[in-house]
């Protein structure tokens, strides 16, 4: 992370660019991008915060996940030449063309929606025709491209939740998700582009969500997460910076 702050500072300036974190990293990540009067996002607000970038005319350098940065730039109308992408396991990232690119993504993605591919849109467009593909912005783009909708876990729920009974629907994210959805509406189809799961995910139960509740109740914090006081301090500083967009 630090190598790919560096090469972005030695081409374009500290003021050339913006440093930008996706929520799901580590607090150390967000407090890099803190000090450096950057951001944190989420899947629902990164075209929101690229736009706070893009109006300082500043550069983007997103972390970690190289399909959300991707495919957010390119729904913004950035072209894909544009889009350099920083490879942590090559030397020097891959080198990519620094003097070219508009926004820079890390190479790291969720294994979950990298599962999907443009093959599974056109098996559930031949079994379920006529259905609308959704996909998550974490999928790769060609995958996003072949879809009809792509969108944030929120917009999929209310996209799905709004819809008209009957309505047919393919989506692409977490299976257990889509499967909820599936059993709160029954009068709509709701199907797994694939049946992708996340065990970080699983291993959230309501059980251990009441556990910790109850515990905080009685003065005995379970599964108590602590990081040094001066990374939550720059960690906070991008997370305000999101809130206040």
């Amino acid at each position: 992370t630090q190598e790919a702050f560096d090469a972005a500072e030695a081409a374009w300036g500290l003021d050339g660019f913006v440093p930008i974190t996706y929520q799901n990293s580590l607090a150390e990540v967000k407090a890099l991008c803190g000090r450096y009067n950057g951001a944190v996002c989420t899947s629902g607000n990164a075209q929101r915060v690229f736009q706070w970038a893009f109006e300082q005319d500043r550069r983007i350098l997103f972390f970690p996940d190289q399909w959300l940065g991707t495919n957010t730039a390119l729904a913004m109308g950035i072209p894909q030449e544009e889009i350099g992408l920083w490879d942590p396991l090559q030397p020097e990232g891959g080198s990519p063309d620094l003097d070219r690119s508009r926004v820079v993504v890390w190479r790291g993605f969720c294994h979950v929606h990298t599962a999907f591919t443009v093959e599974h849109v056109q098996a559930v467009r031949k079994k379920y025709s006529p259905i609308t593909v959704i996909v998550h912005p974490e999928t790769p783009s060609d995958v996003v491209a072949a879809a009809d909708l792509s969108g944030s876990t929120s917009f999929i729920l209310k996209t799905v939740g709004e819809a008209e009974p009957g309505s047919r629907f393919a989506i692409g994210t977490e299976y257990h998700m889509v499967r909820r959805l599936a059993r709160d509406y029954p009068d709509r189809l709701v199907e797994p582009l694939c049946p992708s799961t996340c065990g970080a995910m699983a291993r959230i139960t309501a059980e251990k969500l009441a556990d910790v509740l109850e515990g905080i109740l009685e003065g005995n914090l379970i599964g108590r997460v602590t990081v040094p006081e001066e990374t939550a301090q720059w960690a906070n500083k991008a997370l305000a910076r999101m809130l206040a967009l």
